[in-house]
């Protein structure tokens, strides 16, 4: 479980699964709109926790895709990569 991009970039990089947990829609927009979204699984409360624990308890399998490509995803975010992107932005 996590919720701060270094901790769920951690996590992705050693291929785990991140469950990601957000409790105001704040949050939750960051969380959906990120460029990690379609590599985490997004919570909003206890109850959705339970169910995708369930699923992964149940259908591993279905879930290598997503952490395969989130692993590959992770190798690219490095610091370089993480200036450049910044520079890009305020144009420098």
């Amino acid at each position: 479980f996590a919720s701060s991009y270094l901790a769920m970039l951690e996590a992705l990089v050693q291929s785990k699964i991140v469950i990601a947990v957000h409790e105001n829609s704040l949050k939750e927009d960051y969380l959906k709109n990120s460029l990690f979204a379609d590599f985490i699984l997004i919570c909003k409360n206890a109850q959705e926790i339970v169910s995708v624990m369930e699923a992964l308890t149940k259908n591993p399998w279905k879930y290598k895709t997503m952490i395969k490509n989130g692993f590959a995803w992770a190798k690219t975010q490095t610091w370089e990569n993480c200036t450049s992107s910044y520079l890009k932005l305020w144009s420098l």
